[in-house]
């Protein structure tokens, strides 16, 4: 055997024995239960909260709302040293605070959203009001499993769609989406998301659809707001406007 060969060889047979004793090591670790899964992590960085259902949401002053579609109400807060964001069930309302005041020295004051994640794992639920949030919302992969939403936004509260993972393709779906949007508020649609039905009212708002597939468009908007909307979609509302 060439010595080149040899080396070759030896480089070769050290790099299994790494690897093979990184992977001894790991089992070993799993094995005396020193191995955290990612579950456990996930486990450990938030307070879970199972709820009985509810019909109507508030959440104010959070930066990172995110709203899951579910069969069972939970409520996820991420866990932090800062933990600003509280919770409380009035009657059949959930209400999500975040929000704090911070006050200057010279007296004035400003209205600090927090940072903390939380995630709503949601059912169902006839309306959800967001005040100054940045809301974020799951469709459903499965065009059975489709929801229906009625928001208000009010007072710079964003509502944003989950774009796809990079990697995935697929369709993503919602059966209805009733939106009111108030006070300088945003709404971002996405592409490869299918909605049978959105009715949008905005008042000093934007909406952009971004190519999603609208099978039923209906928008009222005053003249502070405006609507950027893809061709087949601007379509289907002239052609329902001039019904």
């Amino acid at each position: 055997m060439r010595t080149s060969n040899k080396i070759l060889l030896g480089i070769f047979l050290t790099a299994v024995l790494i690897i093979a004793s990184i992977h001894v090591a790991l089992y070993a670790k799993y094995k005396s239960g020193n191995f955290s899964t990612m579950k456990t992590v996930r486990d450990e960085e938030y307070m879970k909260n199972d709820l009985k259902t509810v019909h109507y949401i508030f959440a104010n002053g959070l930066e990172n709302f995110k709203i899951i579609p579910s069969d069972t109400l939970r409520l996820e807060i991420e866990k932090s040293e800062r933990e600003s964001v509280k919770f409380s069930i009035v009657g059949d309302s959930l209400i999500i605070h975040g929000d704090s005041i911070i006050t200057h020295k010279d007296g004035t004051t400003d209205i600090n959203r927090s940072s903390q994640q939380v995630n709503l794992y949601l059912p169902s639920s006839e309306k959800i009001t967001v005040n100054y949030c940045e809301t974020e919302l799951k469709p459903a992969d499965d065009s059975n499993k489709a929801k229906s939403y009625h928001f208000a936004l009010v007072n710079s509260a964003n509502l944003h769609l989950t774009y796809n993972d990079y990697k995935d393709s697929s369709y993503k779906y919602i059966n209805g989406i009733f939106i009111q949007a108030d006070s300088s508020c945003s709404i971002q649609f996405k592409e490869l998301l299918k909605i049978k039905e959105a009715n949008l009212r905005l008042r000093d708002s934007q909406f952009e659809d971004n190519n999603s597939q609208i099978e039923k468009l209906s928008i009222d908007a005053d003249k502070k707001s405006n609507a950027k909307l893809s061709g087949s979609n601007l379509q289907i509302l002239n052609a329902q406007m001039q019904k």
